[in-house]
């Protein structure tokens, strides 16, 4: 206990912030209607989905997905948002526009391979 409130006292910001961002949550939680959910069940579906269509693809050298999005003509879109997805942050940002980093969501990236 006594160990505890050491270590409160000492990061007082972060404990502040936590406490104030983890009830603005749960106030906010309080009020989603069961669309919420659904939309969450949704997303989940979709992620796995994503995870089964690109099976394999996590196998590779970040190397070789790069050289599949950069070399590969006529690369379909699934293939190519599973390439991007395997790429490290600053690698998806310079192989992908915007538009594709938005679209890969949907299950529609054209133009990641350009």
């Amino acid at each position: 206990p006594n160990q505890r409130r050491k270590i409160m006292d000492m990061n007082y910001a972060d404990v502040a912030l936590y406490e104030y961002a983890n009830t603005s949550f749960w106030d906010k939680m309080s009020t989603v209607g069961p669309d919420f959910y659904d939309e969450v069940q949704r997303l989940k579906d979709a992620k796995d989905d994503v995870r089964n269509q690109c099976k394999g693809f996590n196998e590779w050298e970040e190397d070789l997905h790069r050289q599949a999005l950069l070399e590969t003509p006529g690369l379909d879109a699934m293939s190519a948002m599973c390439h991007a997805m395997q790429l490290d942050s600053k690698g998806f940002v310079r192989h992908c526009p915007a538009a594709c980093r938005v679209s890969v969501y949907v299950h529609t990236a054209p133009g990641c391979h350009t």
